[in-house]
């Protein structure tokens, strides 16, 4: 008797929780956002005094525009933003993003040497971000960029296929309702195309979400918008303009400059770190975890070290290259965007291994190094953010969830007719009816035939006596 209660037992829990981790199930919760680890934000220099110690998604593009100097989207009420020299205005802000690690990790205990930039423990300026309805990383960043929540924006994921099956990139708007604007889109409006706006991160879906919209860009005639990310081969502007031709590089081009630029990146990393060229291996030594290598020839590691090594390769063009240089030493606002997507693959081996540690003294040592040269670059009158977007479960490349819809074109599926395979709410209802109708008739079942068999007969039940008589 003991044992069958116990496996009832044992049924009922394991039914339970399996039903509650799924993944249809998670497509939905919301309530929880799907977020693991806090995004936060920290401000670079020493011309801002302490930024508020907490932010809500729509408010962080409010403070970037008030430290670069331009008015903001939307209304915003200012508490406790830091005050902004009157007479040396920035003439860029530079914006660095990172992607699978969140104010937990930083926070925390588990990095024993200290980071120069990524440092959180130190009381620097820094702002966790409240997410709020986020479901995934890149409709928290366009939040972040646009200032307008996800119900306006209508951004869910990454990306998703329309009608005819074909993969549709970021981004677009609400059914029915007009674009929201971001920074770039009013910075190369203002500027009428003479704002540099580069964005850069080997993800096509991160840099498209901080680049201006392409019905803005047929409106102006010579603008310097770049795109860059990974196109298969090397790295590129998706968006041809009349600077594009200034920053392609090849996978094997970008190998032979690697050399030269570890040797300046690294130079004051806290952790030793050394490059050898012949086997294409980056070695980083963490306290206490031994070596950890990161070989070229694997497409996930060398997307990691390529993304910081073209980063600072940019910096290296906005230098020399005199068409660049004329934009530097211009009065128009510049908006530099640098994102590190790649991270989010080492992450995966696990949030704290050794290896997760080691991508993040590269990147550090490369924020640290390529910060101070755009600020020297730019005389100064630089304000950066680094933008860390947590580390979200959802995964879940949907084209609409909920009340929210995508749409990608005019032919963009309707959820009322498409038949892609992906969850609608009433799918999700029918599959919860299903599962505990299902589990209910089994226990009810079982019930029956234990009642049966645990039956004592031998005792004259009350059914029974009138027969023994």
């Amino acid at each position: 008797m003991k044992v069958v209660s116990v496996a009832l037992l044992a049924l009922c829990i394991f039914s339970y929780f399996s039903i509650y981790h799924s993944q249809l199930y998670r497509a939905f919760d919301h309530d929880h956002a799907n977020f693991i680890q806090d995004p936060f934000l920290i401000v670079l220099g020493e011309n801002y005094n302490k930024i508020p110690s907490s932010l809500s998604a729509t408010e962080v593009e409010s403070l970037i525009s008030h430290l670069s100097g331009f008015l903001p989207l939307h209304h915003s009420e200012r508490q406790d933003f830091p005050s902004v020299p009157l007479f040396k205005k920035p003439k860029a802000n530079v914006l660095f993003l990172l992607e699978g690690l969140g104010h937990e990790y930083f926070s925390g205990n588990f990095i024993e040497v200290p980071l120069k930039v990524l440092n959180l423990k130190k009381g620097g300026k820094y702002s966790t971000i409240a997410h709020g309805d986020a479901v995934s990383s890149l409709s928290l960043l366009t939040t972040l960029v646009t200032g307008s929540p996800l119900e306006k924006h209508g951004i869910l994921s990454k990306f998703w296929k329309n009608s005819q099956g074909e993969v549709q990139h970021a981004f677009a708007g609400k059914e029915n309702e007009p674009f929201e604007a971001s920074m770039s889109d009013v910075l190369l409006q203002t500027s009428r195309g003479k704002s540099l706006l580069l964005s850069f991160c080997a993800d096509q879906a991160i840099t498209s979400a901080l680049s201006p919209r392409q019905s803005l860009l047929q409106a102006v005639d010579n603008h310097n918008v770049l795109s860059i990310s990974w196109n298969g081969e090397g790295f590129a502007s998706v968006i041809p303009s009349q600077l594009s031709s200034e920053v392609p590089i090849t996978k094997d081009g970008l190998k032979k400059l690697m050399p030269g630029y570890f040797n300046k990146l690294f130079s004051s990393s806290p952790v030793k770190i050394t490059y050898n060229e012949n086997q294409g291996i980056l070695s980083v030594s963490v306290p206490n975890h031994g070596i950890e290598h990161f070989d070229l020839g694997r497409m996930d590691d060398f997307l990691l070290v390529s993304e910081i090594a073209y980063s600072y390769h940019l910096v290296q063009i906005l230098r020399t290259s005199r068409a660049f240089n004329t934009l530097v030493n211009d009065s128009s606002l510049d908006l530099l965007s640098f994102g590190f997507s790649s991270l989010q693959n080492v992450v995966k081996t696990g949030v704290y291994s050794s290896r997760t540690l080691a991508a993040v003294y590269l990147i550090d040592a490369a924020l640290y190094q390529i910060s101070n040269e755009l600020n020297e670059l730019y005389d100064s009158r630089v304000s950066t953010e680094v933008i860390s977007l947590g580390s979200s479960l959802s995964g879940l490349d949907l084209p609409y969830a909920g009340k929210y819809v995508l749409v990608t074109s005019q032919d963009m599926s309707d959820p009322a007719t498409d038949d892609s395979g992906y969850y609608t709410e009433e799918d999700v209802g029918i599959y919860q009816i299903c599962v505990w109708g299902g589990l209910v008739l089994i226990l009810a079942m079982l019930g029956a035939v234990y009642t049966l068999v645990c039956m004592q007969v031998h005792r004259d039940p009350l059914i029974y006596r009138q027969t023994f008589k």
